[in-house]
C-alpha cells in the first residue's frame, strides 16, 4: 500500500469514528432526556368538591382558594361556572357548588 492510499483509509477510519461518537452522544441525551421527563410527570387526578357558599363568598374567592397552581383565577371561575351551569358570577349564601379539584399522585 502506498502513503496515498493509508492516509485515504486513515481519513475514513476518523470521519466513521466521528459520526460513531456523534451518534452515541445524541443516543444518550435522547435517552436521558426521556428519563427526566418521565420522572418528573405525575399523574392528575381530577375529583370534584361540594362547597357550601357562606356570607360574603364570591366566585371569584372560591376559584382563588381552590384553584391548583397551574391555573389563574380567571380559568377557575369559567370551569365552575361551566360545571354548575352558571350564567354569570352570581352565587347566594346557603348554595352548595361543585368544584373542580386536581389531586397529584406519584
Amino acid at each position: 500500500m502506498n502513503n496515498r492510499t493509508m492516509r485515504k483509509r486513515k481519513r475514513k477510519q476518523v470521519a466513521w469514528y466521528q459520526k460513531c461518537m456523534v451518534l452515541t452522544i445524541v443516543l444518550m441525551l435522547t435517552g436521558c432526556g426521556i428519563v427526566l421527563g418521565a420522572e418528573g410527570k405525575q399523574k392528575e387526578t381530577i375529583y370534584y368538591e361540594s362547597v357550601e357558599i357562606h356570607w360574603g363568598d364570591s366566585l371569584w374567592s372560591i376559584a382563588k382558594k381552590y384553584r391548583s397552581e397551574d391555573e389563574t383565577t380567571e380559568q377557575m371561575v369559567e370551569k365552575i361556572q361551566a360545571l354548575n351551569n352558571l350564567k354569570n358570577e352570581n352565587i347566594r349564601a346557603g348554595e352548595s357548588i361543585l368544584v373542580p379539584m386536581k389531586k397529584q399522585e406519584k
